[in-house]
């Protein structure tokens, strides 16, 4: 038998547990949780730049380099490559990903406990599916990524209607490294940043709804936290 969902009974308790969903460059970790939903965001353009490609003219070394391995004299071999490649002291330290930012979703469900809780994530379609219920209402969340349209989509749903509402806001952990900063207004919340290098990124988060109304909160929501 071929199984092509996997299912849990509880929200991701850190990183590593969350569901997959991505396109081959946008890319997102879900961890499920239903009152404070993050799904951590990257893209695979997102790399710093403080390190530029030079001619440390390591070639000359190379025979003396491997004759060390190959006499299992590594110690010597390593000091031979630092002395050619350093970097503030430190062995070679390429331009390494890093994270983009987390999308947060803050349902309000008044104190009401949760139930029933399911977290799937389809392997056929790429979909990450939270669904729990509270007071009666059963809600659910779907998270995927299209290539087409080149983003991310979360759709938010309710059993009844008039009983799905909350926050939605962008953050990023802090770094001291990056300067964030960040807007909000009816429909629309956005984050960006500025790596010391100049290296500059952004996110917008675009609300549709069907009924209902939206108002925007304070561009500090969507800040370092």
């Amino acid at each position: 038998m071929l199984y092509t969902k996997i299912t849990a009974t509880n929200p991701a308790e850190d990183w590593a547990e969350g569901y997959p969903i991505g396109n081959g460059r946008i890319g997102g970790m879900v961890l499920g949780h239903p009152l404070n939903e993050r799904i951590a965001l990257n893209h695979d353009l997102l790399w710093r730049r403080f390190w530029t490609c030079q001619d440390h003219e390591t070639a000359g070394r190379i025979d003396e380099i491997r004759q060390l391995c190959l006499a299992g004299r590594w110690d010597e071999a390593h000091e031979r490559v630092l002395d050619r490649i350093p970097l503030s002291s430190y062995a070679l330290y390429l331009n390494p990903f890093v994270p983009f930012c987390d999308l947060g979703l803050f349902p309000d469900h008044r104190g009401n406990p949760v139930t029933d809780y399911r977290r799937e994530i389809d392997l056929t379609t790429g979909c990450v599916t939270i669904s729990y219920d509270v007071a009666g209402v059963r809600y659910r969340r779907t998270a995927f990524v299209s290539w087409p349209a080149g983003l991310m989509v979360v759709h938010l749903s309710a059993s009844i209607a008039g009983h799905l509402s909350g926050e939605i806001c962008l953050s990023r952990l802090p770094d001291p490294d990056c300067v964030v900063s960040g807007s909000a207004r009816p429909g629309e919340v956005a984050l960006e940043g500025r790596f010391e290098e100049g290296v500059r990124f952004a996110a917008v988060v675009r609300i549709i709804q069907n009924g209902g109304r939206l108002t925007g909160e304070q561009a500090e929501r969507v800040l370092q936290q």
